[in-house]
């Protein structure tokens, strides 16, 4: 990417306090994100995956400053965006926006489906009565909505209807950055593929650009350019989503795909599994070192007393981040491991 970047997290930092007795006192932190770096480009959708509880909601709330970040900073579109109050992030936030999982919990059950849209533009001071009605129609229309849907509440529309009325809401402030958190998850299948189909019409026609969070990977692989794999609040791997995909450099990416099953019978039967023990160690204590040495087979003694960090084994055109201290060593049996093809539901 030639382009400077139009979203910029630089070491960001988001723990929220653990606090008990009578006096609640602080006594720990759960460190939901901790020192998460990466750039998104204008016209780029970067996916973000991991197992639940990893920390990617956070991260993209703490991104576009529903959350204060603990540390670090955000750069969005050159400007450092982490300690804007009042005037100064009103002024920005039209730019960023967000879907969110539930469509019918992120809409108000009392608004109608042009309200809830007129709204965004009254709040953003975009147009006047007359124009905002005008563009309201446009809106639904953009996202594949009769404009009979204009008067109707949320409760009278399908899950994917209501996902497109959210994604009407996002777009009427004019955005330039969107995350979709989760935004997939409450659908049909066949209902998602409209969706991601919707996005990508969007994305080529608004010239959006995208942070895209799904536990199904290969819906990521289709839509995203890039993808991150977070781990515990940490970036585990960092790529192309083709190359992430075809050859993984982390053990946790491994097992990630090696989840996913292959279309073919033969393959599927035939492939190794990349099993992971137990579960996701506590965010509040995490543990020495490599955050995933505890679950995986790969770990050595140098993996408990020095943290990984992201170093790049890709081409020079296409970087290739991965934070393992044994990455080199161990590509071919991960690629010997891993599916190609399919997604999953982690």
């Amino acid at each position: 990417m030639t382009s400077p970047p139009l979203v910029e997290v630089r070491d960001l930092v988001k723990h929220f306090p653990v606090r008990r007795g009578i006096l609640q006192r602080q006594v720990g932190a759960v460190r939901a994100v901790d020192g998460v770096s990466f750039q998104i480009h204008p016209g780029e959708t970067l996916g973000l995956v991991g197992e639940s509880g990893s920390g990617k909601s956070t991260l993209a709330r703490t991104i576009i400053r529903l959350f204060d970040p603990t540390e670090g900073s955000v750069v969005f579109d050159g400007e450092d965006i982490s300690t804007l109050r009042g005037k100064a992030m009103r002024r920005v936030r039209p730019r960023m926006q967000m879907v969110f999982q539930d469509p019918y919990a992120s809409l108000n059950p009392r608004m109608t489906a042009g309200a809830a849209i007129m709204e965004s533009l009254r709040v953003n001071r975009i147009g006047d009565p007359t124009s905002r009605a005008g563009r309201t129609r446009e809106l639904l229309d953009l996202v594949g909505l009769a404009p009979k849907a204009l008067n109707r509440y949320p409760h009278e529309f399908s899950g994917g209807q209501r996902q497109r009325i959210s994604i009407a809401r996002a777009l009427a402030a004019e955005p330039a950055f969107i995350v979709a958190d989760e935004a997939l998850a409450a659908l049909d299948v066949s209902i998602q593929a409209q969706i991601v189909n919707l996005l990508q019409d969007l994305k080529g026609e608004l010239g959006l650009t995208y942070l895209f969070i799904a536990h199904d990977l290969g819906m990521v692989r289709y839509l995203a350019d890039r993808t991150a794999v977070l781990y515990l609040g940490r970036v585990a791997e960092i790529a192309d989503s083709e190359d992430l995909a075809e050859r993984p450099l982390h053990p946790y990416t491994a097992a990630l795909l090696s989840a996913a099953p292959v279309a073919d019978p033969v393959i599927e039967s035939s492939r190794k599994r990349v099993i992971l023990s137990g579960d996701v160690p506590d965010p509040a204590d995490p543990p020495s070192g490599c955050r995933f040495r505890t679950r995986c087979s790969f770990a050595t003694d140098l993996c408990a007393e020095q943290e990984p960090q992201l170093r790049d084994l890709g081409a020079v055109e296409r970087p290739h981040l991965v934070a393992c201290h044994h990455a080199e060593r161990i590509r071919t049996q991960l690629a010997r491991a891993t599916p190609t093809t399919g997604s999953t539901t982690i």
